[in-house]
């Protein structure tokens, strides 16, 4: 019961703070419904922002998150770095532009594959793959405590499932008007 309403606060604070928000979530629209089609000249400074700023999460990410599809190879690349921290946050990015970054499937799953993986690699990993396969199931149970997870990976899942949620809701719109 205690972990249940523990991770009913880290949702609650969560949706009340609204997570990582990005330009077009201001918008009212999601990232995967305004991506740029071309590389925006500036991708290059904004990985290299989120290879090397540390275990903080830079904005460069919630840029890269609005960027969507043209981010995803650039970020695919920076799964194989050979520091756990860039392969977390890439896999934070990824997770967070959802089915945008089906693309990046493969190179998660390997990813979560490594021989030695930080602990941080083997929860936000097969979060990111279930908001990408848009699978609540995993997000959920991380969310009710329901796997071994840190406080952080809880608050990873309750910010995907606001955005998989938001989309839902998007879609569903556009289809009765």
């Amino acid at each position: 019961m205690r972990s249940f309403i523990h991770s009913t606060l880290v949702l609650s604070c969560w949706l009340l703070v609204g997570g990582i928000s990005t330009a077009d979530d201001d918008a009212g629209k999601t990232p995967a419904t305004t991506s740029v089609q071309s590389v925006p000249a500036h991708l290059p400074q904004l990985i290299k922002e989120l290879r090397t700023s540390g275990c903080a999460m830079p904005a460069s990410a919630a840029q890269l998150v609005g960027i969507g599809k043209p981010a995803v190879p650039a970020l695919i690349e920076l799964l194989d770095a050979p520091n756990w921290v860039p392969r977390w946050k890439a896999a934070r990015v990824l997770g967070l532009m959802g089915p945008e970054a089906k693309e990046a499937l493969p190179a998660l799953e390997k990813a979560l594959q490594r021989e030695k993986p930080h602990v941080f690699e083997r929860q936000f990993l097969p979060l990111a793959i279930a908001a990408i396969k848009v699978d609540t199931k995993p997000l959920i149970d991380c969310v009710e405590g329901k796997t071994k997870s840190s406080d952080a990976a809880r608050g990873f899942a309750a910010e995907l499932l606001r955005r998989v949620r938001l989309q839902e809701t998007t879609d569903a719109s556009r289809t009765t008007s």
